[in-house]
């Protein structure tokens, strides 16, 4: 589907069904997870996983499916010392993203870049503030961009001061933008 069919789905009133969350599900299917970049290693180690629940939501209904780059920016990345695999890592995401929505040719399913405004997290569990925040979201927004995402999802959107940042980033793209925001 293009983003344009999608757009005219939705004017028509239809349904647009999105996945749901990577990392809790690669959780639940026994990915280990790092304690500072959470879910967005499995693609080094763990990536049929991660394609068979991209395919998993695709079976279900999903129209669009969402890489599992929440938690594997640049910064994330580094806190988890492998910051020098952040092209492997976050284009092995894409890849198998867009391989699994190739996989139902019947479908016209679209893949939706994960952006959030995730840092990593202090002893105290409290996110920390990082002068390389732009960069970093600019980096990414990107990186998805350039690999082949249909749209920029921000995802899980809490903390306002960081949401222009990440917005920001996002719209150095030319990629359409979807947000996702949760209360806290």
């Amino acid at each position: 589907m293009t983003y344009e069919n999608l757009m005219g789905n939705l004017r028509e009133d239809s349904v647009i069904i999105l996945d749901g969350a990577n990392g809790t599900e690669l959780e639940l299917r026994g990915v280990p997870m790092d304690d500072n970049a959470w879910c967005g290693l499995a693609a080094i180690d763990n990536i049929q996983i991660l394609k068979d629940i991209h395919m998993d939501y695709i079976s279900s209904g999903a129209d669009i499916i969402t890489t599992n780059t929440y938690a594997s920016n640049r910064m994330m990345l580094e806190s988890a010392g492998l910051a020098e695999n952040f092209r492997l890592i976050n284009e092995a995401t894409v890849r198998v993203a867009k391989s699994a929505a190739q996989e139902f040719p019947d479908r016209d399913i679209l893949v939706a870049g994960s952006l959030s405004h995730r840092t990593p997290v202090d002893d105290n569990g409290n996110l920390t503030v990082m002068s390389c925040e732009q960069e970093a979201y600019a980096e990414m927004a990107l990186l998805l961009e350039r690999e082949g995402c249909d749209l920029i999802l921000l995802e899980m959107l809490y903390h306002p001061d960081r949401v222009r940042h990440v917005l920001n980033a996002a719209k150095e793209t030319r990629l359409p933008l979807w947000a996702g925001f949760s209360a806290r």
